[in-house]
């Protein structure tokens, strides 16, 4: 490694930079699982179990409420069934199901198990 260092010093610093970089953008997005929005728009994530019928039904009317919202400029909507694989990529952000999750350009906003929140949340960013 001694020997490398001397004779590309730079080589190594551009390595170690570009490491840190990559990081630092994958926490921002929950490791790269989560695509984060522009500022000023939201993502949802609803992470359902698709045989209960009124888990269904509650992720229907909160995506139904944030499209009509004027003042929530959602650009994307995603609805995930509950799976092994859903569970491996996104388990560590599903206490339970439904999850709902909102985003920004910040990251997550909203993680919850209540539809309600989620309404809350549009009422107070008005």
């Amino acid at each position: 490694m001694s020997i490398l260092m001397q004779r590309h010093p730079f080589l190594i610093l551009f390595m170690s930079l570009f490491l840190v970089v990559g990081c630092t953008e994958s926490s921002k997005s929950e490791g790269g699982m989560m695509n984060v929005p522009e500022e000023g728009n939201y993502h949802f994530k609803a992470f359902i179990d698709k045989d209960i019928e009124t888990q269904y039904q509650q992720m229907r009317n909160v995506v139904s409420e944030l499209n009509e919202s004027t003042d929530i400029n959602l650009t994307e909507t995603a609805v995930l069934n509950r799976s092994e694989a859903i569970l491996e990529k996104y388990g560590h952000l599903i206490d339970d199901f439904p999850t709902y999750i909102l985003i920004d350009h910040s990251g997550i906003v909203v993680n919850t198990s209540d539809a309600d929140e989620i309404v809350n949340f549009m009422k107070t960013e008005k």
